[in-house]
């Protein structure tokens, strides 16, 4: 009968294997939802442009474009407004919108994409 190689039976904590959570840093006050998407972005694109970029948690350089922009947006003073559409959740949003992919942005100027 043969010795079996050293460390053979050992356990092995597999949970080391996952894929690190990806931290949303922008705030949660720009994510653009189906309920207000016409109010706060569409509505208010009289006043300001808004630029809304759809995104996805799953993706780390998706939610780094979303804070980016958040941060664009912020040095500017706000002169136009930033909405986020997290595409994993928004379906119905993302489907009005004709998203197929992400990262997505439009823009909406007197209410015209």
């Amino acid at each position: 009968m043969s010795i079996p190689p050293a460390g053979f039976g050992r356990a092995f904590d597999l949970s080391s294997l996952t894929k690190p959570k990806v931290e949303v840093g922008a705030s949660s006050s720009d994510e653009a939802t189906v309920e207000n998407f016409m109010t706060d972005y569409v509505a208010r694109s009289k006043e300001k442009p808004v630029v809304l970029l759809a995104y996805s948690p799953r993706s780390a350089a998706t939610v780094e474009l979303r804070q980016l922009m958040a941060n664009i947006a912020k040095e500017d003073n706000h002169s136009w407004i930033f909405g986020a559409i997290n595409a994993d959740t928004q379906v119905q949003l993302v489907q009005a919108l004709k998203i197929t992919a992400v990262p997505f942005a439009i823009a909406f100027i007197n209410e015209q994409p």
